[in-house]
């Protein structure tokens, strides 16, 4: 009986580690109050009072190569940078310092899974993000 706990333990805590490791290829980890986000497979959005860290959008390109990344962006204070990554390479798609607005499009796409990952390298405030797939 002994025997078979331990096993079931060992089966466990490995089953609980696989699992915190994560399903995707990027992991949000952040700090934040005031955070709201949505998620869709053509559209994502992120408004915050203050953020710190890094979160992950996963949506999906359908079609052929070619669409672009529509974006809007603006922070009170602090600064971020969003990337993106249709093709196993993460690249930079823009960036934002306190008091600036980005509103444009950009990114090549191609068909498949799209992560918009928006990074901060210090604490953001009065933040707004938003991303569609044109």
């Amino acid at each position: 009986m002994q025997k078979n706990l331990k096993l079931f333990l060992i089966v466990c805590a490995v089953l609980s580690l696989l699992c915190l490791t994560g399903c995707g290829k990027y992991v949000s980890s952040h700090s934040a109050i005031g955070f709201v986000h949505t998620n869709h497979a053509k559209d994502a959005d992120m408004t915050f009072s203050s953020f710190s860290g890094s979160e992950v959008f996963k949506m999906q390109v359908d079609g052929e190569a070619g669409g672009q990344i529509k974006y809007s962006a603006k922070l009170g204070n602090g600064a971020a940078t969003v990337y993106y990554d249709t093709d196993g390479t993460k690249k930079e798609l823009f960036s934002v310092r306190a008091g600036e607005d980005a509103d444009s499009a950009g990114g090549e796409l191609v068909k498949g899974t799209l992560y918009i990952i928006v990074e901060t390298s210090e604490k953001c405030e009065n933040g707004e993000f938003h991303f569609s797939i044109q």
